[in-house]
């Protein structure tokens, strides 16, 4: 809930509402006034203000039809005032975006095929930053801000990677800084599966009105990330929701996670049919093109794989129901490639193994792939709004200290 202990929190949580409302394009104050449920007087205080400080400006009206009456007083965000950066480093393909303030990508560049990252990635990266910058389509826009996408489990106070299988490299540096330092501008890392719960809540196949639901990674890797009451859940330090397959113990040696992964399909096909060209936990694109080779063929083995890995989580997904109540448990990731076959045996499975009734609804994503970028692109420009509308309160208030977290937290 949020908290709302002075004019200001009002204030602000009806510029972030507003602003949502214009992230699809240009509206009229009447309408914005109708979905905020304000007077015409109130919203337009608002835009005023807004315009002043170059977050709005309002839209010239040329050859309009209306011949009698006030003409609409249109308004939309100020694109102009610069763009934001989303980097994904999901998948071994890195992808870097900049994007307008509206949520659209304007120039986007992948560097493929990157297993590990390390601090030489970084520098491709601000090379591909710093390209990108330079297109025409970005028209010399600064760069207002940057959101990194990583997997691995990362300190929600100091943005720091705590454990990464990808990024061991990178463990304990500071890479928030490292792109701040370069760009001058406000850096934020979250962890990539966390990033595309809030991609497939605001673009994807979860329902506007859902409150308690479970988003799953099932892929060369293993995530999760809770959403309780609308609210993203972190947990007492940050870290909820944050498996992983490789998880670091005292002795240096690793376990494997207990919610099975894309792996386990490896495993399964390995051992019981070696004569299909797997290599178990290496070359994860190369498998997973033999692996849909097979699967397309009917291979018999491969199918088995498919049924063991649903049943091992039909298993799973019964006592997370069980326990949190879920409306909805949200499945992305490379195991989507095996849809009808993992949904057909993960339905079966629910169905014969649980004793009371299963009533979250299973869903997949419908982002094909893309939760983690486009939830990177809204975070990046979400905390540029928060940032920008907390200046704007300081300046306008007698007090000069006030906090936007006090009532907002940021997308994650």
């Amino acid at each position: 809930m949020q908290n709302f202990n002075n004019q200001y929190n009002f204030r602000v949580d009806n510029q972030i509402k507003l602003i949502n409302l214009l992230k699809n394009g240009q509206q009229s104050i009447n309408y914005l006034a109708e979905k905020l449920d304000l007077s015409f007087t109130a919203v337009s205080k608002i835009v005023e203000q807004l315009i002043s400080y170059n977050v709005l400006k309002k839209v010239n009206i040329k050859n309009h039809t209306k011949k009698r009456g006030r003409l609409p007083v249109l308004v939309k965000i100020n694109t102009s005032v610069g763009v934001t950066c989303a980097i994904d480093l999901s998948s071994t393909d890195l992808v870097v975006s900049l994007n307008t303030l509206t949520e659209k990508v304007i120039v986007s560049k992948k560097i493929p095929n990157v297993l590990f990252v390390t601090e030489d990635e970084l520098k491709k990266i601000s090379e591909v930053i710093n390209e990108l910058l330079k297109a025409p389509e970005v028209e010399k826009r600064p760069l207002l801000g940057i959101c990194i996408a990583s997997p691995g489990i990362i300190n929600k106070d100091t943005e720091q990677l705590h454990i990464a299988f990808r990024l061991q490299a990178l463990v304990n540096t500071p890479v928030t800084t490292y792109f701040f330092n370069k760009f001058n501008a406000p850096t934020h890392m979250y962890n990539d599966v966390k990033t595309a719960c809030i991609g497939e809540m605001v673009y994807g196949n979860i329902p506007q009105n859902a409150k308690n639901y479970l988003f799953i990674h099932v892929g060369g890797s293993v995530g999760a990330a809770m959403v309780f009451g609308g609210k993203l859940y972190q947990g007492k330090s940050g870290y909820s929701g944050e498996f992983t397959n490789y998880v670091e113990e005292a002795g240096g040696s690793t376990a494997r996670n207990r919610l099975l992964g894309f792996w386990a399909i490896e495993d399964y096909v390995y051992k019981h049919d070696p004569s299909i060209m797997i290599k178990p936990h290496n070359d994860s694109t190369s498998n997973l093109k033999v692996l849909m080779e097979e699967y397309k063929k009917n291979n018999p083995v491969v199918l088995d794989a498919i049924d063991e890995l649903a049943k091992q989580n039909a298993i799973q997904f019964i006592a997370y129901n069980d326990f949190l109540d879920l409306e909805y448990i949200v499945i992305e990731g490379s195991i989507a490639l095996f849809k009808e076959k993992y949904q057909a045996s993960l339905t079966k499975y629910i169905n014969e193994l649980d004793m009371a009734p299963f009533n979250a609804k299973i869903l997949f994503s419908s982002l094909e792939g893309e939760a983690t970028h486009v939830g990177a692109i809204y975070c990046a420009t979400r905390n540029y709004f928060l940032n920008r509308l907390e200046e704007i309160t300081i300046d306008r208030s007698s007090t000069g200290n006030y906090d936007i977290s006090e009532a907002f937290s940021d997308s994650i």
